[in-house]
């Protein structure tokens, strides 16, 4: 009798694992064609999503991995967050990157999350960038 219950317990616990290790939030991807799809975006810290957009267009039941350049944008139904691909210098040469876009203007405002520090970046009308990180300050007295 002891098994059986064991092994319910078990698969209860490894569905309900699997799915903690995803946050599907409603939303939409903008292909590089200018194309919108609807569906659900898996919702993750800022680092994560620099770097990838796993999405499942309305009726999937697979979600597909984007890396930045695979699409053009992807953007958040329930909190506005909005992200574009761009190629931004971290530190280590130009690489592609998914940034939030937080403010469009006379200059436009990114933020890029990596392991260690946000990368802000303005981008004035002519494209150019210029970075900003928000890396604590560290004086001896």
């Amino acid at each position: 009798m002891k098994k059986p219950v064991i092994i319910l317990y078990s698969l209860i616990f490894s569905v309900a694992l699997s799915m903690a290790q995803t946050n599907p939030q409603p939303g939409y991807i903008i292909t590089n064609a200018g194309d919108t799809i609807r569906g659900l975006i898996d919702f993750r810290t800022n680092e994560i999503l620099s770097r990838k957009c796993v999405f499942w267009a309305n009726g999937e039941s697979e979600g597909k991995t984007y890396a930045p350049g695979d699409i053009f944008s992807f953007r958040f139904e329930h909190n506005g967050k909005y992200f574009v691909t761009r190629r931004l210098d971290l530190g280590d040469g130009p690489q592609l990157y998914f940034a939030e876009f937080l403010v469009q203007g006379l200059v436009n405002l990114y933020c890029v999350a990596d392991t260690y520090d946000e990368h802000f970046f303005f981008e004035r009308e002519d494209g150019e960038m210029a970075r900003l990180t928000n890396r604590a300050l560290i004086t001896s007295s």
